[in-house]
């Protein structure tokens, strides 16, 4: 698309401090494939579950701890659509979105040596906004590159909670060397191979994220993700069909996944041999939020 910020969404972050048993109820229980095993770095742990057509990443940052034990959705991966995320900067600097600077991360690797990663561009408004992350967008545009290109080697969970306090949107691009280590397709084919687990997973049909102001979260979204166009109101969606729905709420932020299944009644046989039924509408199933550590996830009927 031309001049269009992203291309589509290449993960999900939902913010878990411990990871192996919602990694262990979505692989072992639902027979989701792993595009990723479980990674841990100095600044963050992270593992990926495919659901076939986007991938979720478990991450917990920092060392874990019990005064954060709330497991919640957290963030928007999004493939940039420009080649280089500096380009991609100069479209959200046009449109009048608010924006970090480009972020790198860096790691040092076993020989003690510095190694890049991926770069980040962060987008802020779109989960409502605060003082501590406009300053947070201000230091990265002035603050020097060498400054930015240290080793990320530190616990950032309590600038997490100030900059992002209801979840964080941000372009991603991955350094070729790392991405090497990525067994993504290899996921979807056991994804594919498995048709989609004992729960009958299609894929994601959208990601539903609330709002205070909903006409002014509209305006946000729809100039972020122009020239995708709202497919009904309050709702985009990409050509891959993946979307994203705005809902009226009281506070800002992630509410769930609606996650397509085959056959509902297939789904919801097995989520009763796990005693993991939520609630159960005519045309929808929820698993049980507490036997996924609090996570919102709705399943629907695919209609193909």
């Amino acid at each position: 698309m031309t001049d269009a910020v992203i291309s589509g969404i290449d993960h999900i972050l939902i913010r878990v401090e411990h990871l192996e048993p919602l990694f262990s109820t979505l692989t072992e229980v639902f027979g989701l494939p792993s595009p990723w095993p479980l990674s841990t770095h100095s600044a963050f742990t992270s593992v990926g579950v495919s659901l076939g057509n986007v991938d979720l990443e478990l991450v917990r940052f920092g060392k874990s701890i019990e005064r954060r034990p709330n497991t919640r959705l957290y963030g928007i991966a999004f493939e940039p659509n420009a080649p280089t995320l500096m380009e991609s900067q100069r479209v959200l600097q046009r449109r009048g979105i608010p924006h970090s600077s480009v972020v790198p991360y860096i790691r040092r690797n076993e020989n003690g040596n510095p190694e890049h990663l991926w770069d980040s561009l962060y987008v802020g408004g779109l989960l409502g906004g605060n003082l501590w992350q406009k300053i947070f967008f201000a230091s990265t545009k002035f603050l020097p590159n060498r400054f930015l290109a240290r080793t990320s080697d530190s616990d950032v969970s309590a600038v997490l909670d100030r900059v992002f306090p209801h979840g964080m949107t941000f372009l991603v691009d991955y350094d070729p060397a790392f991405a090497e280590n990525f067994e993504r397709e290899e996921a979807r084919r056991k994804f594919d191979t498995r048709n989609g687990g004992p729960l009958g997973v299609v894929g994601l049909r959208e990601i539903v994220i609330g709002t205070k102001h909903t006409d002014a979260a509209r305006d946000r979204w729809s100039d972020l993700l122009w020239p995708v166009a709202e497919s009904t109101p309050n709702r985009w969606r990409f050509d891959d069909g993946l979307g994203i729905r705005l809902v009226s709420q009281s506070n800002d932020g992630f509410v769930g996944l609606v996650v397509e299944v085959e056959s509902l009644d297939q789904a919801k046989a097995l989520l009763a041999t796990h005693d993991m039924v939520g609630n159960v509408s005519e045309s929808s199933v929820t698993i049980a939020p507490s036997t996924l550590a609090g996570v919102d996830i709705r399943l629907v009927e695919s209609a193909n």
